[in-house]
Protein backbone atom coordinates (compact mmCIF):
# COMPACT_ATOMS: atom_id res chain seq x y z
CA UNK A 1 0.00 0.00 0.00
CA UNK A 2 1.55 3.25 -1.05
CA UNK A 3 0.85 6.01 1.28
CA UNK A 4 -1.02 9.47 0.13
CA UNK A 5 1.14 12.47 -0.91
CA UNK A 6 -1.28 14.54 1.42
CA UNK A 7 0.59 14.19 4.67
CA UNK A 8 3.64 14.94 2.99
CA UNK A 9 2.52 18.15 1.11
CA UNK A 10 1.04 19.05 4.48
CA UNK A 11 3.85 18.86 6.27
CA UNK A 12 6.10 20.53 4.33
CA UNK A 13 3.94 23.22 3.72
CA UNK A 14 3.56 23.85 7.86
CA UNK A 15 6.99 23.58 8.31
CA UNK A 16 7.94 26.21 5.58
CA UNK A 17 5.65 28.52 6.97
CA UNK A 18 6.68 28.27 10.57
CA UNK A 19 10.45 28.65 9.39
CA UNK A 20 9.50 32.03 7.71
CA UNK A 21 9.65 34.19 11.13
CA UNK A 22 13.14 33.57 11.35
CA UNK A 23 13.52 35.40 7.64
CA UNK A 24 14.16 38.92 7.78
CA UNK A 25 15.49 41.46 5.22
CA UNK A 26 17.32 44.07 5.96
CA UNK A 27 16.81 47.79 3.91
CA UNK A 28 19.15 50.40 3.50
CA UNK A 29 17.90 52.54 6.52
CA UNK A 30 19.29 50.11 8.85
CA UNK A 31 15.99 48.49 9.83
CA UNK A 32 15.14 44.82 8.83
CA UNK A 33 11.53 43.51 8.46
CA UNK A 34 9.86 39.75 8.35
CA UNK A 35 10.32 38.94 4.75
CA UNK A 36 6.91 37.01 4.60
CA UNK A 37 5.08 40.16 6.04
CA UNK A 38 6.95 43.56 5.64
CA UNK A 39 4.62 45.17 8.30
CA UNK A 40 7.02 43.45 10.73
CA UNK A 41 9.59 44.96 11.84
CA UNK A 42 12.39 42.25 13.18
CA UNK A 43 13.92 42.32 16.68
CA UNK A 44 10.75 44.07 18.52
CA UNK A 45 8.54 42.60 20.70
CA UNK A 46 5.93 41.52 17.74
CA UNK A 47 8.97 40.30 16.04
CA UNK A 48 9.92 37.90 19.54
CA UNK A 49 6.12 36.90 20.00
CA UNK A 50 5.91 35.20 16.59
CA UNK A 51 9.35 33.75 16.91
CA UNK A 52 8.14 32.38 20.20
CA UNK A 53 5.47 30.66 18.56
CA UNK A 54 6.77 29.48 15.47
CA UNK A 55 9.41 27.57 18.04
CA UNK A 56 5.99 25.84 19.31
CA UNK A 57 4.73 25.28 15.82
CA UNK A 58 8.40 23.54 15.00
CA UNK A 59 7.89 21.30 17.80
CA UNK A 60 4.80 20.52 18.00
CA UNK A 61 4.19 19.67 13.90
CA UNK A 62 7.54 18.93 12.21
CA UNK A 63 9.32 17.52 14.98
CA UNK A 64 6.63 15.96 16.37
CA UNK A 65 4.70 14.52 13.24
CA UNK A 66 8.17 13.02 12.36
CA UNK A 67 8.16 11.92 15.76
CA UNK A 68 5.14 10.11 15.73
CA UNK A 69 5.71 8.59 12.28
CA UNK A 70 9.45 6.55 13.79
CA UNK A 71 7.38 5.44 16.92
CA UNK A 72 4.42 3.72 14.97
CA UNK A 73 7.00 2.46 11.82
CA UNK A 74 8.97 0.84 15.39
CA UNK A 75 5.57 -0.52 16.71
CA UNK A 76 4.29 -1.86 13.50
CA UNK A 77 7.74 -3.71 12.80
Amino acid sequence: MTPSPLPTDLHYQVSSAAFQAFACDEFDNGKSFLRADFAVECDTPEHDSLQGLAIIGILLYPVGISLLYSVLFLKAS
